[in-house]
């Protein structure tokens, strides 16, 4: 199984910064992963009636730039007696005001044109301007035509040398949202948009832990180089108070958010710069007292963090940045009646909607967001059959883009569920083991192909299962590694150097214990002590 390494860079604690935030690198608006399949180029099709009102798809497009660069002025139609020919009269049309003379102005329309114009994985030449429908763009005396793609950008010679914007004519499914930036359901998110539990995962080799000690502090250690040893332990927090696991998430560019439980509070810390000292811890949000369950925390609209956590009434409660790497705003109740329980799972698809699972009286329930940044939808009894869960779920993204969950139930058997076609309902829960004796919240990982490997710890062992084939049952349960110290904590999975499996969880005496495959898809060789 396949890739996603992980890592600690600097541990040094210093007060650099107020908030923790680690917005994600992105050089242009986050792009959804559809899968190969794509429109074709839009063909010409000028204006020959007149509807000056804006259409759905060319907002969309406006939406979608002011989130990632700020707002900029922007200008749809045009009255149907302005002389000429022009999309604007049928609100297709999108004038994006930046000034070519302005060098910030100028380096975002680079950079929207690049995303634009970009071949994307799978070799389509020009993919989001497909997907999204443009016909053609005109900006700084040149026009690039959909219709004539293989030319590139050509001459303008209009009478507008269009340098205080960028112009974008859309073929009509592109203005009414018809095309596959739309309507395609996306292969899937990041696992990095969701935080790890205890560790953080970046772009390159190495591994960093960190765990709230008995001290009450966090702490954390990683290894200097990719499958190299670790360094010592460091604190990364003074004056005790927390509790729980830690929630760790990490931008594009390799920083890192940590959040954790203190005083009913949720705090958090992060770094500025990749390898850079952590920030003083602050509390998250406004009126965010309260708490009783360890964080999730998520990238979500527009490169947003958000937090989940139990609140003491039984609900869930959630906080988001109010801009891309600015404050957060105050908590909200996100369910009612009561009843939760324990941390909530998250999955964040290629369009940045949330879907949150929490266990309510031995049920997994789940909500989305219909649309990014917007509320979440109704809370459902996830699947049929339900056996009476005895820990929190785990959710990730399996084959298809469909979502599967994992748990546990009070007889001490794993269970697993997943949507039979993505965003449809689940299909009902399949017990996965059937000796019993397993305990607490499964780590799953999903390797390139889709296949699935579940661990859980079992009297005081982690024990594995993985999915021959995509799609198929798991095999034997087995023991992960030899000389396995008492384990009290549930387990985290990651992908090591060279695409091994590392796993880590709490042994009993304030110590992480870990262990990975000694080649990549072999056996697990003999647990440390960390």
């Amino acid at each position: 199984m396949r890739r996603f390494v992980v890592v600690l860079l600097a541990l040094t604690l210093a007060v650099i910064y107020t908030e923790a935030d680690v917005s994600p690198a992105r050089a242009a608006p986050a792009t959804p992963d559809f899968g190969p399949s794509i429109d074709a180029y839009a063909s010409y099709d000028g204006q020959d009636t007149c509807d000056p009102t804006a259409k759905p798809g060319v907002i969309g497009v406006r939406d979608l730039l002011n989130d990632e660069y700020g707002s900029h002025t922007a200008y749809f139609t045009r009255a149907c007696d302005d002389g000429g020919k022009s999309e604007h009269k049928e609100g297709r049309a999108l004038d994006y005001m930046l000034n070519v003379n302005d060098s910030a102005d100028r380096a975002v329309a680079n950079d929207v044109l690049a995303w634009l114009l970009a071949t994307d994985r799978y070799g389509n030449t020009h993919a989001i301007a497909r997907r999204l429908g443009i016909m053609y763009i005109i900006w700084n005396r040149q026009i690039w035509n959909a219709y004539q793609a293989s030319s590139g950008w050509q001459p303008y010679a209009g009478s507008n040398p269009h340098t205080d914007h960028i112009h974008f004519s859309f073929s009509w499914p592109g203005a009414l949202k018809q095309t596959t930036w739309w309507t395609a359901t996306p292969v899937g998110g990041s696992p990095e948009d969701v935080s790890q539990d205890g560790v953080a995962i970046t772009t390159d080799a190495r591994i960093a832990l960190y765990t709230v000690r008995l001290d009450g502090d966090v702490w954390g250690r990683s290894q200097s180089t990719p499958g190299g040893v670790f360094n010592d332990w460091q604190r990364l927090s003074t004056g005790g108070g927390f509790q729980g696991r830690v929630a760790v998430l990490r931008s594009d560019d390799n920083r890192i958010a940590l959040y954790a439980r203190r005083n009913g509070t949720i705090y958090g810390a992060s770094q500025t710069q990749a390898g850079g000292s952590f920030s003083e811890w602050k509390p998250m949000g406004t009126g965010g007292a309260g708490v009783v369950g360890d964080p999730r925390a998520v990238y979500g609209y527009a490169g947003r963090i958000a937090i989940y956590a139990l609140n003491g009434n039984g609900n869930i409660s959630g906080v988001s940045q109010l801009t891309r790497g600015g404050a957060f705003g105050p908590w909200q109740v996100l369910t009612s009646g009561g009843g939760y329980s324990g941390k909530p799972a998250a999955v964040v698809d290629s369009k940045q909607r949330i879907t949150l699972y929490a266990r309510r009286n031995s049920t997994i329930y789940g909500a989305s967001q219909a649309q990014a940044g917007g509320s979440l939808g109704n809370w459902y009894a996830i699947a049929g059959d339900s056996p009476v869960i005895d820990s929190d779920p785990i959710a990730v993204w399996s084959s298809g883009g469909r979502i599967a969950l994992y748990t546990t139930n009070n007889a001490g058997d794993v269970y697993g569920t997943n949507q039979t076609s993505p965003g449809s309902a689940f299909r009902p829960w399949q017990r996965l083991t059937d000796t019993g004796g397993y305990a607490g919240k499964p780590s799953v990982l999903v390797n390139d192909d889709g296949r699935i490997a579940v661990y859980v710890r079992r009297d005081g062992t982690i024990y594995g299962a993985s999915q021959a084939q995509v799609g198929g049952s798991f095999g034997d349960w087995n023991a992960m590694g030899t000389d396995s110290p008492p384990i009290t904590g549930d387990p985290a999975a990651v992908w090591g150097i060279g695409g091994r499996i590392a796993i880590y969880a709490a042994t009993s005496g304030d110590s992480i214990g870990g262990v990975n495959q000694v080649i990549a898809g072999g056996a697990f060789g003999q647990w440390m002590i960390l």
